[in-house]
């Protein structure tokens, strides 16, 4: 679905927009998952810190149309991994209890994935 098509249906429920600059961290690891984010422009890419005292590693990349923070959402458990802006970025994120109003409850997420 085209971001102008989606932001149209859920522009009253969006939290915020917001630009980020290259390094700049979206999401932090083991932080509370909060909110749901669209990526609206730009690329990101996910680290996690695997052993304590170790340097993250890259576990996935994001670009323009993706989205993340789900998992923590659904789990309703910390931020599993950061998210941190590789290039200037547009984001979009939906508050946790919109996330539900529109996707489901936890149960249905999880049941339609199985």
């Amino acid at each position: 679905m085209a971001w102008s098509r989606m932001s149209g249906l859920l522009s009253p429920t969006l939290s915020r927009k917001s630009v980020t600059n290259k390094g700049d961290y979206i999401i932090r690891q083991g932080d509370k998952g909060d909110k749901f984010f669209f990526m609206i422009d730009g690329e990101a890419v996910a680290t996690k810190r695997l052993e304590p005292g170790k340097a993250p590693v890259e576990v996935m990349k994001y670009a323009k149309g993706s989205y993340f923070g789900e998992l923590a959402l659904i789990n309703d458990a910390p931020r599993a991994a950061n998210v941190v802006a590789s290039t200037d970025s547009t984001v979009v994120c939906l508050g946790k209890e919109s996330f539900f109003r529109i996707m489901g409850t936890a149960d249905e997420l999880l049941q339609r994935n199985i």
